[in-house]
């Protein structure tokens, strides 16, 4: 289910703009529409003649989106067939989103309090290099085996569980400093999460934003028993609970899992930036949208019954199509006897049509199939982020 606030598409030549998700009517020339679709068709052609080239604010797919790291199937959905429910990559596939241009990071960051009024700054920029995804695909049961710069969560069975596994690259140091942008080592990562299914991090440092969901920055930190804490951050930074083994100048990487359940939509942003925690600027920098939903998918059984029940009513219609076949000719009693095999007359001479009642008495099986009335009838979940951290009832890897 992707968010209504992010449904920002625009129409070249047709007239029509879409802003935040709402038609705008334009008004463009024919000659101008011409030369709009012209430009458009060079950028395509551009982009599918260098599909490997690095172009300024994008997120590079040279194995594919979705994919996975091992080169399997990058599964875009993933039925687990021991509880009848299926994980969907959602948004599919993953998209990329230029200086921090998400309305769930500005609401994270005021449910934190990482705004003006408390001496924060924030910035925005566009990284000149690109960022690459290096894994994308939805899970159930079983994770997958990924890994951020040879540092890998624990690819363990989990039945009853899904979710999502993802990986970004950031730049090397070298095209990093080719391409004039923050060098790794000064790279950190802001997670933002709209989710339906929240966990009480969430709903205590985030806002709820309708239907059940939340908006949340994924900035947990662990309290000093080692454990997850409560606590409000004291940065915006993802990657606290694994010491930012997931998170650095390498890129990203987040496994979460989730208790199947129909229904559930957990959706991120990720963006990489940069900060000056003593004077509290920050310069958010693009990122990526990413995420997964649970669907309930009809069990075997379920398939049976519907497939009997769809020839137990063809075998009864079948068989009263051949009574009516079968049944003696009979004229109606109320047509007359120049009307010969319940045809009626007209002012414009016979119908051709037999009358109901000829059908009532001749074919009544298929009479009463034909005509008669019919009536119809009208969690909490865990995510599991290194395999080792328990938060609420929730399984994570350390983020």
């Amino acid at each position: 289910m992707t968010s209504p606030l992010l449904k920002s598409v625009s129409s070249v030549g047709s007239g029509i703009a879409r802003i935040g998700g709402n038609p705008v009517r334009t008004r463009m020339s024919s000659s101008l529409a011409s030369a709009a679709r012209s430009i458009a068709a060079v950028a395509i052609l551009g982009s599918v003649l260098a599909p490997g080239a690095a172009r300024a604010g994008s997120l590079l797919a040279p194995n594919g989106n979705p994919v996975s790291q091992d080169g399997s199937n990058p599964h875009p959905s993933y039925d687990n067939s021991s509880n009848g429910f299926q994980v969907q990559l959602d948004p599919n596939p993953a998209n990329f989103r230029p200086q921090g241009s998400c309305p769930w990071l500005s609401i994270g960051l005021q449910a934190q309090g990482f705004t003006q009024a408390n001496g924060w700054t924030i910035n925005y920029a566009t990284l000149h290099g690109s960022l690459t995804l290096a894994d994308y695909e939805a899970w159930a049961d079983q994770k997958p085996s990924i890994a951020l710069n040879n540092q890998s969560p624990t690819a363990s069975y989990v039945p009853g569980n899904g979710g999502a596994g993802f990986v970004i690259n950031y730049e090397s140091a070298a095209a990093a400093a080719a391409n004039g942008d923050p060098a790794p080592a000064s790279i950190r990562w802001i997670q933002v999460a709209y989710d339906n299914d929240p966990i009480q991090f969430q709903i205590d440092h985030g806002r709820a934003v309708g239907n059940g969901y939340y908006i949340a920055l994924d900035d947990q930190t662990l309290g000093a028993n080692g454990q997850p804490s409560n606590a409000n951050p004291t940065n915006p930074f993802y990657g606290a609970l694994s010491g930012y083994a997931y998170a650095n100048g390498n890129g990203f990487l987040d496994l979460p899992s989730t208790p199947l359940q129909a229904g559930i939509d957990t959706e991120f942003q990720v963006f990489a930036a940069t900060a000056n925690l003593a004077a509290k600027p920050i310069t958010i920098y693009d990122g990526v949208w990413w995420g997964y939903r649970v669907a309930s998918v009809p069990e075997p059984s379920t398939w049976i019954l519907l497939a009997s029940g769809c020839g137990i009513v063809a075998l009864v219609r079948r068989r009263g199509l051949r009574a009516g076949r079968d049944a003696p000719l009979a004229t109606a009693v109320s047509d007359p006897p120049s009307a010969p095999h319940g045809r009626t007359k007209t002012s414009a001479g016979r119908s051709g049509i037999p009358s109901l009642a000829f059908h009532a008495v001749a074919f009544p099986g298929w009479f009463h199939a034909s005509y008669r009335g019919t009536t119809r009838s009208a969690a909490s979940r865990s995510r599991d982020r290194a395999g080792t951290v328990i938060r609420d009832s929730r399984a994570f890897i350390p983020s």
